[in-house]
């Protein structure tokens, strides 16, 4: 295999750095990072160009937080300036050399393939070779980016690379964490993928599998032998036990495809058919809901729902919009005034707060609709006044962004220069002020216990 040398100086010109920054900042122009950066940005680059000329460049320092979606992960977020800029440049160059050597089954990170790619071909083998494609084998890899051994990534990433000195810059990114490659960090989804794709030669050339496709660690196998699915597991477990050092989760499962169906990049996939996932779908559906009882507009309803209807274009579910509104028009329960608590009679009680009567009127000649818009949490036991202001705040400021603004306030402490902490920890303060006042007044108003 040709091993990639002499790339480290078009990777740290001026010119490739200018590229990289405006590949970096797309999305992203209203962050503070960006617009820090961008008040002295030719400035800011050449000292970039210097540093990597040098060999001198140390990652910075992460911010580190957790986020819940669905599950618990910790995120780490470098700055925007100057890491995020290296990562998109080196990337500029090493994108290509390693996307070559990726098996045309795998998806996560590679250009024009992606969710709807795999599952375009995925539905495809299904329906056109449904003999050889009735058993499912569907794994994925236990704590997957955490558990990536940093000296076999190193050992993979030498096997196409040579530059000496892009692999000090490499090897000082994949060092900059104890442990694995860090979620959040830019470089880290394309290691990921590499970090697995002998796995994929090894599955697809030695052991001849051809009904494979692979999304980051989600790997889903075909066949029409049962047995042999079963046996494949225990193989494809030695190999990433040995080789990769890695563990499959517990919940692998194998079964036959049109009984169950393949619930893989957020759809549910049978020979015939394919369903979106239900936990998307009642996601859209309570969305779109709340959005139809605050009487939103058309334009505004496309906009908020455009994402889950690409979700919808890609599967059986031209029937879902009708039947949402179906049981839209029967319920009247948006156009009665909510109570402020409602028991839901399984131990939690509805808050509704922000209530609003509103009129909309469909056409001329129609009668006008009444109707009422409110917010709306969710009270595990009987309600009280602290549990109450403690999930309105959690709805709009998570854990890890409260611990965020602090941390950022007392670094305004320390620095008077950063005005914006000050700014958004003061906004934050205010609305939880709001809150308590509001809420008392409903409690008192409901004979609800005031705890605080």
């Amino acid at each position: 295999m040709k091993r990639i040398g002499n790339i480290y100086d078009k990777i740290s010109s001026l010119k490739n750095l200018e590229v990289a920054d405006n590949k970096a900042r797309k999305g992203k122009l209203k962050s503070y990072g960006v617009q820090k950066h961008t008040k002295i940005q030719s400035e800011n680059l050449r000292k970039l160009h210097e540093v990597l000329e040098k060999c001198e460049y140390k990652t910075s320092s992460y911010d580190i937080f957790k986020i819940y979606e669905p599950k618990e992960r910790e995120i780490y977020r470098l700055p925007y300036y100057p890491d995020r800029i290296i990562h998109h440049a080196l990337m500029n160059y090493l994108e290509s050399i390693w996307v070559s050597i990726f098996i045309k089954d795998t998806y996560a990170c590679v250009k024009n393939r992606g969710i709807h790619s795999a599952a375009k071909k995925l539905k495809s083998q299904l329906r056109n070779h449904k003999s050889e494609t009735k058993y499912c084998l569907k794994m994925d890899i236990k704590k997957f980016y955490p558990s990536i051994d940093q000296s076999i990534l190193k050992t993979i990433i030498r096997r196409k690379i040579k530059d000496k000195k892009v692999l000090i810059i490499l090897d000082e990114i994949i060092d900059s964490v104890p442990n694995g490659v860090p979620i959040g960090n830019y470089l880290s989804q394309f290691f990921a993928n590499l970090y697995l794709t002998y796995f994929d030669h090894w599955l697809k050339e030695t052991h001849r599998v051809r009904f494979y496709f692979r999304y980051a660690d989600d790997i889903v196998i075909l066949s029409s032998d049962k047995k042999y699915l079963h046996s494949l597991r225990v193989i494809i477990s030695n190999y990433i036990t040995i080789k990769l050092n890695l563990k499959l989760k517990k919940n692998w499962q194998v079964f036959p495809v049109d009984k169950r169906g393949i619930d893989f990049l957020g759809y549910v996939f049978f020979s015939t058919h394919t369903l979106i996932r239900k936990s998307i779908k009642r996601k859209f559906c309570k969305v779109y809901f709340r959005l139809l009882a605050k009487n939103a507009s058309e334009e505004y309803i496309q906009r908020r729902v455009c994402a889950w209807l690409g979700w919808l274009k890609h599967c059986d579910s031209k029937n879902l919009m009708t039947n949402i509104l179906k049981v839209y028009m029967k319920s009247n329960s948006v156009f009665n005034k909510p109570s402020t608590f409602e028991n839901r009679g399984d131990g939690t009680y509805f808050y509704n707060y922000n209530i609003i009567e509103s009129t909309k009127q469909e056409t001329e000649d129609s009668q006008p609709i009444q109707s009422f818009d409110y917010d709306q949490i969710i009270i595990n036991g009987e309600p009280t006044y602290s549990k109450i202001v403690s999930g309105i705040v959690r709805s709009n400021y998570s854990s890890s962004k409260e611990i965020a603004l602090i941390n950022n306030y007392n670094r305004y402490l320390l620095d008077n220069t950063l005005s914006k902490y000050h700014d958004e920890y003061s906004e934050y303060l205010t609305y939880v002020s709001n809150v308590k006042q509001f809420v008392k007044q409903d409690c008192a108003d409901n004979a609800v216990l005031i705890d605080d």
